[in-house]
């Protein structure tokens, strides 16, 4: 019965030719056709699965679980961050937070030291199998964002009036881990010189611990940054009156 299941459900791909199965190698058969375990998805079971519009249905959940969830459209262009200055900022700042999703759905989000290497972000964490390193097991597309504060300035003449000056970069992408010793050897080469490279009589490139350690490279898919920049005095309140409420009146004024 499950055989003939199965030789039906092949059937069907078939039908959708060379570029139907290109789709479906192209983006994985991780986990039954790209679904992962949570889903609860048995696709040799599903009797739903009768016709080519029923295996497109398939080939196309199978893309939309692999991929990212489409970039909304932007709201406040004008805060926008270019490409470059995003990517700058990226390779300056000191810590940034990792935010993953567990198999109950749950998110969470770890702060986390990095550096730039090969246009990835290197992350490392225990090697133990925590909280982190299970979520990303279950789900390697993560967030990572980093954020530089600024000073708060006045803009009218309410207190709500008030805004913060600040540059933020959002990295979307997948987490990968690193196996190989000479690679996490020259994550740690660049980690020390980022944010320890006083020369303290100790031996460079030596780390006894690397198997107590887990190095992870996040590749890019997309990279997002916002910015609202530090107007001068003479812009700022009480210079000038940016109110967003022009026709409110204090109480007992």
């Amino acid at each position: 019965m499950l055989a003939s299941a199965v030789a039906l459900r092949v059937a069907h791909l078939v039908q959708l030719g060379f570029r139907g199965w290109l789709k479906v190698v192209r983006h994985g058969f991780h986990s039954q056709f790209g679904f992962a375990a949570s889903d609860n998805y048995d696709w040799w079971k599903d009797d739903s699965l009768q016709t080519d519009q029923s295996v497109n249905h398939l080939v196309n959940r199978v893309i939309r679980r692999d991929r990212l969830s489409n970039p909304p459209s932007i709201r406040r262009a004008d805060q926008q961050m270019s490409a470059d200055r995003a990517i700058e900022l990226l390779a300056s700042e000191y810590c940034g937070r990792l935010a993953t999703v567990g198999p109950d759905g749950a998110p969470y989000i770890c702060p986390l030291l990095y550096v730039m290497l090969h246009g990835q972000v290197w992350l490392h964490n225990t090697s133990a199998l925590g909280h982190l390193q299970r979520n990303i097991l279950h789900e390697p597309r993560v967030c990572f964002e980093i954020d530089v504060p600024g000073e708060t300035f006045p803009y009218g003449r309410f207190q709500c009036d008030t805004a913060l000056a600040y540059q933020s970069v959002l990295v979307f992408g997948r987490l990968s881990i690193i196996q190989d010793s000479a690679q996490k050897t020259a994550f740690f080469d660049a980690l020390m010189s980022k944010y320890h490279s006083a020369e303290m009589g100790r031996q460079k490139g030596f780390y006894p611990r690397l198997g107590d350690v887990t190095v992870y490279a996040l590749s890019p898919e997309r990279i997002t940054g916002k910015q609202i920049r530090l107007p001068a005095k003479e812009a700022r309140w009480p210079a000038v009156d940016k109110t967003k409420s022009p026709n409110a009146v204090v109480p007992n004024a």
